[in-house]
């Protein structure tokens, strides 16, 4: 089986009337946990200084469906720290339907270098009806003496049945910086940050996947929606490098290169 063929596109679909409680006086002053829910990672919400268990607890008005939970751009840098979830369906929130126990934030190795760290649960065969979920994070050893989190994706993954083909780059990365040239004949170089950039390979010979499978989930994504890219999530090895939270990059536009041979070519541009 090919790479693509495990990789899982995750947009958000608890998103809008979503509720964000954390646990009592655990927010530091000045941040707030519905910027969990925001595009950009930028706004980080974080701990008192010296709180080092964030509870965070999700509700939303009626049960939806649930196989994806990540926390993206968190300030875990020891292998120790762990995370926990449990999900809970409208009839009961006492007793949850899923208590996944606790599971290491940290799970990719080779992360030194990184100032920010995903985690990620997926459940590849069951998927769960819940309208609460709690997570819990632990980072007793923390060098910062607080936890901090960019972003939180609740969804159902999509992902692409098989047919012909499906690759992708493992990782990409680019860059807007610019070189100017000068009345003068300088050249001005202009330096800006780099991202993620995956380009992507989907190949098709079934006409129902085409217009039912991928124009529903392209045609709700755009490139204005973000959304979490995996490759290969049930290999923790290298769980963070291999997520991507971004946007379509360009027209999302399948070609027909022979009958009921479809051919789409994406490009997935990482927000940080």
């Amino acid at each position: 089986m090919g790479t693509f063929l495990q990789t899982i596109f995750c947009k958000r679909n608890w998103d809008s009337g979503v509720t964000i409680t954390p646990g009592g006086g655990e927010v530091a002053l000045g941040f707030s946990a519905d910027s969990l829910l925001y595009a950009q990672p930028r706004e980080y919400v974080r701990t008192k200084d010296s709180t080092l268990t964030f509870n965070l607890t999700f509700d939303i008005s009626e049960d939806r469906d649930v196989d994806t939970v990540a926390l993206l751009f968190a300030n875990i840098h020891n292998s120790s720290a762990t995370w926990r979830l449990k999900l809970y369906e409208a009839a009961d929130h006492v007793t949850p339907v899923l208590d996944t126990g606790n599971m290491t934030f940290w799970a990719s190795p080779n992360l030194e270098g990184y100032d920010r760290t995903h985690a990620l649960w997926f459940s590849p065969s069951t998927v769960y009806s819940v309208d609460r979920i709690e997570i819990v994070v632990t980072d007793s050893l923390s060098d910062d003496n607080y936890i901090s989190i960019g972003n939180a994706v609740i969804s159902s993954a999509w992902r692409p049945s098989l047919n012909i083909s499906y690759s992708s780059s493992p990782f990409g990365f680019a860059s807007t910086s610019e070189f100017t040239p000068a009345s003068s004949g300088a050249v001005h170089y202009n330096s800006t940050g780099v991202f993620s950039d995956i380009p992507m390979l989907m190949e098709s010979n079934s006409k129902d996947e085409v217009y039912q499978s991928w124009y529903s989930m392209f045609s709700s994504l755009g490139n204005s929606t973000p959304v979490l890219i995996v490759q290969m999530p049930e290999d923790a090895s290298y769980i963070f490098q291999s997520m991507v939270w971004g946007v379509i990059n360009g027209p999302v536009t399948p070609v027909i290169q022979s009958y009921e041979f479809y051919r789409l070519r994406l490009s997935v541009r990482g927000l940080n």
